[in-house]
This record gives structure tokens, C-alpha cells and sequence, in this order.
């Protein structure tokens, strides 16, 4: 990711937690539209990469052991 596009993304977080509830909506708007543009990308390109016959099952099991590898330990993991 672009330096600049982390210091933009930054200060939308930053806009978030301004205390202005419009201005939150539109700052998670405008981070929707970054995550939008990267994920029809991510899911296309996951897609072409099993032959028709497979392709659900691949793509399912995949994104379900990524899950369960990344994000099955998080109630375990201490806080802070």
C-alpha cells in the first residue's frame, strides 16, 4: 500500500473518533470504497485460480482454514 494512502486512511480513522457522528458515516464510507475496490479484485483472482469443478470447495475451504488459522486463537490470545 502507497505511503499516502495509509496517511489518508489515517486521518479518516482520525475523522471516526471527532465526536461528529456525520462525519464518522462519511469517513466509513469512504474507507468501504477503498476495501470495495481491493476485495473485487482479491475474490476474482481467488476464483480464477480453481478449475470449475472445485471451485466452490476451494474457495470455501481455503477461506475457512485461513479463519480458523488467524482468527480461531483470537479468544485465546491475552488482551492489549
Amino acid at each position: 500500500m502507497p505511503r499516502s494512502s495509509c496517511v489518508f486512511a489515517y486521518l479518516l480513522v482520525l475523522l471516526m473518533g471527532s465526536g461528529s457522528v456525520t462525519a464518522a458515516v462519511a469517513a466509513q464510507i469512504v474507507l468501504g470504497q477503498f476495501e470495495a475496490a481491493y476485495m473485487a479484485v482479491i475474490l476474482a483472482t481467488i476464483v480464477e485460480a480453481f478449475p470449475a469443478r472445485v471451485r466452490a470447495s476451494g474457495v470455501g475451504l481455503g477461506d475457512n482454514l485461513a479463519s480458523i488459522l488467524v482468527g480461531g486463537s483470537a479468544p485465546t490470545s491475552p488482551p492489549g
